[in-house]
């Protein structure tokens, strides 16, 4: 087996193997595969994986190849031998973090514990390196079971590169998978280790550390809620000590903002009253600072609340620094506790002029801008799209309700194909505080107007939005017009789903049955929203209902 560097030819064939790769369909992909693999092994696993070329493609493969553990076996015996050159290389770290995940699928556990092992005994020396980090982010994520996704564990460009060699989608949910025991005792020990750190006052403003952080403190809130409560109130520790400002600092925030979303509630209060009680303005118009005010704004009491919104008094001034997100939370968090609506909603009408006429809000809302300076040019914002739909769902929705249906047919139709429009006007139609008849006048509005709403992307999600609030008689008219059409949206991407959503072809055969079943589907939708909403004794209404149902259905058509 040779040393050091592959050679040019080496290169040239672990370039041909990621091309191919990188198809649509791979041929003989089990056989393809373990010649790679066996490729590897004869040119020497620390020299492949520690190459571009040799990496990418090894990786690649171990991703798209769908290898089992019986495949994967043979590489790994080299890969955990040589497991800290690999974890602090440029390029074998990502394979590093490849295996340690499908050896954890594959139920291999002595290999998983000797990977962990390694970065358990160079947890110090991993923490700031620029490759090592990434590794003890995924052996927690490893041994807790939970998949935080990418946007925590890993930077920006990362996870721009990675999704366009793997072709992969960003999933901001977290994931979790059982683990076994013995691998939750070594997320234990990690968390211990963290917790005994003596320079944890400089890892917590890391650019390296700071991430790993963020993926213990969600592994062990969900694995180990005391033991996350206690390295927790560790690092807050540090700050109400004044030895770091997280709360400023341009690494150290990401840290805080995932410290207040495991704390207790007992520990929220603390770190409100020490940290934002006083400071909210401060904070709301800084350029980082106001990132980890939204994110104590969204566990925050209604005292609390209020005590913000005394201090933000002067929310122009928070628009006026671009930092519309701190809005758009605020109406959330008045959405959930039920409060200050009325206040905060005229005080929004002055900040963009508009006090003494509401009917103009829905634009001006929407792209962020004041009475004078909007034009035709002015884009819609996702900021201004959030605030819209908060306001939707407040107790008194009147200004915006009344400013959207005094809006022309095409500036709904434009509102409604836009990104952010189109969201608005689905919150109109799904707001519980918004009368029937307001959504009834919206869906005469667009009247001949569904079939170029149903062609777009974000228009044909509409169309089905505005169908789930319809009486049977605005259906049949929907679905007459569409029906008018339906060669062309049949034709199109959009379109065609949206035809067999609503159903179309079954009226267009039998437009009886179609009528008593969307009468059927209305009385349901109506029983089941009665008990969401709480109402008492119309489970047995719902349960008489259903019995009449399905006494109605044919009988089922045994095989012979």
């Amino acid at each position: 087996m040779t040393t050091g560097r592959l050679t040019d030819e080496e290169k040239n064939y672990y370039r041909r193997v990621e091309e191919y790769l990188g198809g649509e369909d791979l041929e003989d992909a089990e056989l393809f595969s373990r010649n790679v693999l066996q490729q590897v092994l004869k040119d020497g696993v620390k020299r492949v994986l520690c190459d571009r070329h040799g990496s990418w493609a090894t990786e690649k493969l171990l991703v798209r190849a769908g290898l089992g553990a019986e495949d994967i076996q043979p590489l790994l015996q080299p890969a955990t031998d040589s497991f800290y050159q690999l974890a602090t290389s440029r390029c074998g770290s990502h394979v590093a973090q490849t295996l340690l995940q499908m050896s954890a699928r594959a139920g291999l556990e002595d290999e998983v514990f000797k990977m962990v092992d390694c970065v358990e005994a160079h947890l110090d020396e991993f923490l700031t390196h620029e490759y090592g980090s990434h590794v003890i982010s995924i052996s927690v994520q490893v041994v807790s079971g939970l998949n935080v996704g990418d946007h925590v564990s890993r930077s920006q460009g990362s996870r721009q590169n990675r999704a366009t060699r793997f072709s992969l989608d960003e999933k901001k949910a977290l994931d979790w998978t059982e683990v076994p025991e013995a691998y939750l005792k070594r997320l234990e020990a990690i968390g211990k280790r963290v917790g005994k750190l003596p320079n944890l006052g400089k890892l917590v403003v890391n650019a390296c550390a700071v991430p790993v952080f963020r993926v213990l403190l969600l592994s062990l809130t969900h694995c180990m809620p005391a033991r996350a409560s206690r390295l927790a109130k560790k690092m807050l520790k540090l700050q109400s000590r004044g030895e770091v400002d997280l709360c400023t600092h341009v690494v150290g925030s990401h840290l805080l903002q995932t410290l207040i979303e495991v704390s207790s509630p007992d520990v929220l209060e603390r770190v409100f009253d020490r940290l934002y009680k006083g400071r909210a303005m401060e904070y709301a118009i800084h350029p980082i600072a106001n990132y980890t005010l939204q994110q104590m704004l969204a566990t925050a009491s209604p005292k609390q609340v209020s005590e913000v919104l005394q201090e933000l008094e002067n929310l122009e001034e928070v628009l006026f620094a671009g930092h519309s997100g701190v809005v758009a939370k605020l109406l959330e968090v008045c959405v959930r506790c039920g409060e200050h609506q009325s206040s905060l909603q005229l005080n929004l009408l002055k900040c963009f002029h508009i006090e003494g006429s509401p009917e103009k809000c829905v634009p001006l809302f929407l792209t962020l801008t004041t009475v004078e300076a909007h034009s035709a040019q002015s884009a819609p914002t996702l900021h201004g799209s959030l605030i819209l739909q908060s306001l939707m769902k407040f107790k008194d929705s009147s200004a915006v309700v009344g400013s959207l249906l005094s809006m022309s047919t095409d500036e709904v139709v434009a509102l409604g194909t836009d990104p952010c429009g189109s969201h608005v006007v689905e919150a109109f139609m799904n707001s519980a505080t918004v009368p029937a008849a307001k959504k009834a006048e919206l869906v005469t509005l667009l009247k001949e107007r569904y079939v170029t709403l149903s062609k777009s992307k974000h228009g044909s999600r509409l169309v089905e939005s505005v169908w789930e609030h319809c009486t049977v008689g605005q259906k049949e008219a929907i679905v007459t017009e569409l029906l008018d059409s339906e060669e062309e949206l049949g034709a199109d991407f959009y379109g065609k789903f949206v035809l067999r959503n609503l159903n179309v072809s079954h009226y267009k055969r039998k437009q009886n049955v179609w009528q008593t079943q969307q009468e059927m589907a209305g009385k349901r939708r109506e029983l089941f929203q009665d008990i969401i909403a709480g109402d008492s004794g119309i489970q047995e209404e719902l349960f008489t209902y259903l019995f009449q149902f399905t006494q109605d259905l044919p009988p089922s058509k045994k095989k012979k």
